[in-house]
């Protein structure tokens, strides 16, 4: 059964959030960024601290990405299969 996540109170979420989603160094997150597997940081470039900041998508693809190259999943093969979904369509407050 899937976890039900509060309703966020921030249209992003910070570098941290993605690194801990995904399992991986930075070094890591920046590799996966260019590949085309994690979105870039918004163009409001950074918050306090100096932080970037990125869609609130890049937490479920972080997973999702961590999970598929768990399974042995080859990063074109994960790159490729995130360009075929939809991460900007939210679901309506019926389903």
């Amino acid at each position: 059964m899937a976890r039900q996540l509060p309703t966020p109170r921030r249209s992003f979420v910070h570098t941290e959030d993605v690194l801990n989603a995904a399992g991986v160094s930075f070094v890591t997150l920046r590799d996966w960024i260019k590949r085309g597997i994690l979105p870039e940081p918004l163009p409001t470039a950074h918050g306090r601290g100096n932080l970037a900041k990125y869609p609130r998508s890049a937490v479920p693809r972080a997973e999702l990405a961590r999970r598929l190259r768990n399974d042995g999943w080859t990063l074109d093969e994960i790159a490729e299969h995130m360009r075929k979904l939809d991460w900007d369509k939210q679901p309506s407050d019926g389903e």
